[in-house]
């Protein structure tokens, strides 16, 4: 196994050894099995998990004990474990990602990809956030880690939004390639459909006449989208107000 982590030094007197506080979020490679070496690759090359821990440890005093780790498994998936305080990101899921979305015929095939895996490792890592820090929410756990994810990716300007709008895509396609009659309404997640409309509403409500082509009255409906700038603004109110206590420079949180 191959790893990295990033390490947080405590402040001390001129002169006096420097202790080393518990890593925060490191990152690691497991070798891949035999079939995920092109999955592997690209994970790295796109540096999704890197692009994900560095653009939250510029804006925050991340917990320690968090690990990100990209390895082979039995199922295409992603998630975080408290009780280990690992986020597990599988080459099977990152292959099942780019097939789906190389079944749409897009030319930004890999840029679309790279997006729809940072919002996967923004929403763990949201789950890690909620964990580590004990933040209060409402609702569904599995919708507010939606929320930060789109609440990162919106905030990074027009790259981040392209990426946020093809993650609106990708379970839009998920939804499609599925059965209404298999959909589980107890599941935890909301339904792939959900999803795709939670993210485009989000998108369009922060800004309105960039994205009008997202309110296509089918992923995304006209009446839906009317109270998306509302909505939006509700999400950025709400993790502004929760992770205020955590940012770099505030303070002890």
């Amino acid at each position: 196994m191959v790893g990295a982590a990033v390490g947080v030094m405590s402040a001390c007197a001129p002169g006096t050894p420097r202790a080393a506080e518990p890593a925060a979020w490191g990152i690691s490679y497991e070798t891949p099995k035999r079939g995920s070496g092109a999955e592997a690759e690209f994970l790295r090359k796109r540096r999704v998990l890197e692009e994900v821990r560095s653009s939250l440890a510029e804006q925050y005093r991340l917990p320690g004990g968090v690990t990100m780790t990209a390895k082979s498994c039995k199922d295409a998936e992603a998630e975080y474990d408290p009780e280990t305080g690992r986020i597990v990101v599988c080459y099977e899921f990152v292959g099942e990602t780019r097939d789906l979305l190389r079944g749409a015929d897009r030319s930004d095939l890999d840029e679309r990809a790279e997006g729809a895996l940072r919002e996967t490792v923004y929403h763990e890592g949201a789950h890690a956030l909620i964990d580590k820090w004990e933040l209060p929410f409402v609702g569904r756990e599995e919708d507010v880690a939606d929320q930060l994810a789109a609440y990162q990716l919106i905030r990074q300007g027009a790259h981040g939004q392209r990426q946020l709008a093809a993650v609106a895509d990708t379970y839009h396609l998920y939804a499609e390639d599925g059965d209404l009659e298999d959909i589980d309404f107890s599941d935890e997640h909301s339904p792939d459909a959900a999803r795709a409309a939670n993210y485009r509403c989000w998108l369009y409500g922060a800004r309105p006449k960039t994205h009008e082509r997202l309110v296509d009255g089918t992923v995304l409906t006209r009446d839906r989208s009317e109270g998306c700038e509302e909505e939006w603004d509700a999400l950025h109110r709400g993790w502004e107000h929760l992770l205020k206590p955590h940012r770099e420079g505030s303070g002890t949180p």
